[in-house]
């Protein structure tokens, strides 16, 4: 009776599985899991048809029957259990794609990662560089003219006037400024006081 209410609840979650094993909502690794849990089952069933537990009452008519009977089940059986290797097999060749594709494109984000991390050191190098040249030019001026300030600066500097400037720069289109291009309002010498 007990070994009959094991099959009843093995039958039962086998149905069960059948369908969970068609629903698309289960991960990858459930359906496996279902699917290796079937195959056990069906194999398990094949074994114990093919082991002949039976009884032992019934005539010799009906064991021979029985016997037919289970030789047709064991073959399906092994049909069955072919079939759970084969989609066992396809299952691990599919993970094995998916694990080649994830290490290619592993391959290639790491590449491009280094390519980035090259460009950017090569312009953080430069970037420094440049700001070495700039340090060094301004020690470069305070120690070629210390007592100068800005507007001194400005006062040795070649101005462009009018007559001078190239035909791309049109005279409409400047502001009205006054001595070359400098606010009249920045000229020491109008405002009375110097800028330094």
């Amino acid at each position: 009776a007990e070994c009959a209410h094991y099959r009843t609840c093995t039958d039962a979650a086998h149905r069960l599985l059948s369908e969970l094993q068609e629903d698309s909502n289960l991960s990858l690794e459930q359906i496996l899991r279902v699917k290796e849990w079937l195959c056990a089952v069906e194999s398990q069933r094949s074994e114990l048809t093919s082991a002949g537990l039976d009884s032992g009452i019934e005539s010799t008519s009906m064991e021979d029957q029985g016997q037919e009977a289970q030789g047709s089940k064991v073959a399906k059986g092994q049909v069955s259990t072919e079939k759970c290797e084969s989609i066992k097999d396809e299952q691990v060749a599919k993970l094995q794609r998916q694990v080649e594709r994830l290490e290619e494109e592993n391959r290639d984000f790491l590449a491009a990662l280094e390519d980035a991390m090259e460009q950017y050191k090569l312009q953080s190098d430069k970037l420094q560089e440049q700001q070495d040249k700039i340090s060094e030019l301004h020690v470069r001026l305070e120690m070629a003219m210390p007592n100068l300030c800005v507007p001194g600066l400005l006062e040795n500097l070649h101005l462009v006037t009018a007559s001078q400037r190239p035909h791309t720069a049109p005279l409409d289109a400047a502001p009205s400024h006054g001595f070359g291009g400098v606010p009249s309002g920045l000229l020491p010498e109008q405002s009375g006081r110097a800028l330094c």
